[in-house]
């Protein structure tokens, strides 16, 4: 099993914020199969301009819908550029279980900002 994901963007290239070094993109993501080693979405990150602050190095961020159409919640490394996918585990408690390998996560929408200047 491989992690397989496909990424709709709504605009060719990130949108510079006027005046700044600082741009966006947003759009869709559907990861039909997951891994939980999963792999670094560069149909997203490609669009920015790595950055290091602290030691640590920056692809760019990632804002995503709370839960996606199969009721998965997603968070979004910076410094790695991957998605991982897991549910709550008990209401209330925080705990969460990782998907399993193969879940179809689902899609859902995002918005990614990150440096896109010198």
């Amino acid at each position: 099993m491989a992690y397989t994901s496909s990424v709709q963007l709504a605009m060719p290239h990130a949108l510079r914020i006027r005046g700044t070094n600082w741009g966006f993109v947003v759009g869709t993501v559907d990861i039909t199969e997951y891994h939980a080693t999963t792999s670094e979405e560069t149909d997203i990150t490609k669009h920015f301009k790595a950055y290091t602050v602290g030691g640590a190095t920056y692809k760019c961020y990632v804002t995503t819908e709370a839960v996606t159409d199969n009721g998965y919640n997603v968070g979004f490394d910076p410094t790695t550029g991957k998605f991982k996918a897991w549910r709550e585990s008990g209401t209330g408690s925080g705990a969460r279980t990782e998907a399993a390998n193969g879940d179809d996560i689902g899609a859902f929408q995002f918005k990614a900002e990150g440096l896109v200047g010198p």
